[in-house]
């Protein structure tokens, strides 16, 4: 999805997801919540076809993260994550977030924790992140570099290598 001769321009429309319409129609929850629609699937992932630029803008590919989180550490995540990719052709991503508090925006649970896997297919090699989803000031993604263990333990995702 990364080596097309032309890419699809960001579009910025977020909406619903036409496959659950009433659970996804989520503007209003976001408008104003200070929270940004931290995308699960990076758009520029999905900028070779206009379809998948389209989809990458479901709320159901949507994460309530703070400023912070979304354009420092989740950003710097993807673009590392793109490198990867095209320096080992290939690499399967696993991401998700975890509420333990009760803090919502409208009807939207705001993950307490964001997490991230990485595996490169061609090395065997696997990584695994995870973010807090919080106000403070950012430190290098790199350094929220934790145990695959750590992320079962805190998200219940077990990963299992064919």
């Amino acid at each position: 999805m990364l080596s097309c001769q032309e890419r699809v321009q960001r579009t910025n429309k977020f909406k619903a997801d036409p496959l659950l319409p009433k659970e996804t129609s989520l503007d209003a929850d976001y408008k104003g919540s200070g929270y940004d629609k931290g995308h699960n699937m990076d758009a520029y992932d999905n900028s070779c076809d206009v379809q998948g630029m389209d989809e990458s803008f479901y709320y159901s590919n949507m994460t309530p993260q703070t400023p912070r989180l979304n354009r420092g550490q989740w950003k710097a995540l993807e673009e590392y994550t793109r490198n990867i990719a095209l320096q080992f052709d290939s690499v399967l991503v696993w991401c998700g977030s975890v509420s333990i508090s009760d803090e919502h925006i409208g009807k939207i649970s705001v993950p307490d924790y964001c997490w991230k896997i990485i595996f490169v297919k061609k090395t065997g090699n696997i990584e695994a992140y995870s973010f807090l989803n919080d106000k403070e000031l950012s430190i290098s993604f790199d350094k929220c570099k934790v145990s695959l263990d750590s992320v079962s333990h805190l998200s219940g995702f077990v990963y299992h290598q064919n």
